[in-house]
């Protein structure tokens, strides 16, 4: 029998991971308990299966990658749209605080990823303006994830001199949420934010061909 190959052996890791979500969602639906049991299997799969993510399949941003990062597909359940991506930032990269209209789990492979959480203060009548507070501060490193609900505002900010590679779990494809929005802290103003700062989705070197 052959031995199955690289991209081979993380398709059937990422296909056992979406098992794993789908059952703690039928059962709980995604509350925060759920999603903390996903950020667990999210975990796992880092940890046990580290090595079908490798630096040379998923390489860091390169001189054609801009604004310091760059983001992989690695599954979509063909039967949730849930979607595993696998996120290669620079140093120095950082987003506006901004909201993911789905559920989140964000779980390190390499690196660390501060993360600030804010709320929000106003009451929303006014859909161009918000007004945020920052809530607490949290870093996503080895063994220390973090889950979003829908609605969860953060902004992440990549320092010190390495970069980061991360898995971002998402309920839904980040491709099809032009609904999100992000906040300039400076103003209130209230943006859409994937048409401003999503680039294309790449494929694994490996898994290209």
């Amino acid at each position: 029998m052959n031995e199955l190959s690289v991209p081979q052996r993380r398709e059937l890791a990422a296909r056992a991971l979406m098992q794993a979500v789908r059952r703690h969602l039928e059962v709980e639906g995604p509350t925060r308990a759920a999603l903390s049991k996903i950020g667990d299997e999210l975990e796992k799969l880092a940890t046990q299966h580290a090595d079908l993510f490798s630096a040379a399949s998923f390489p860091p941003p390169g001189p054609q990658d801009t604004g310091g990062g760059v983001r992989y597909i690695i599954h979509t359940d063909p039967e949730t749209d849930f979607s595993l991506y696998l996120n290669a930032l620079d140093p120095g990269k950082s987003t506006p605080p901004h909201n993911h209209m789905t559920w989140a789990a964000i779980v390190a492979l390499e690196g660390e990823e501060l993360n600030r959480i804010y709320r929000r203060l106003d009451d929303r009548a006014d859909e161009a303006q918000a007004q945020l507070a920052l809530e607490r501060e949290f870093t996503v490193r080895r063994g220390a994830g973090i889950q979003f609900l829908p609605e969860d505002i953060h902004s992440i900010h990549i320092e010190g001199v390495g970069g980061t590679r991360h898995f971002h779990l998402y309920g839904k494809p980040l491709e099809v949420l032009d609904n999100r929005v992000g906040f300039n802290l400076k103003t209130g103003e209230v943006t859409r934010f994937n048409l401003k700062n999503l680039p294309p989705a790449k494929r694994a070197i490996d898994a290209i061909g």
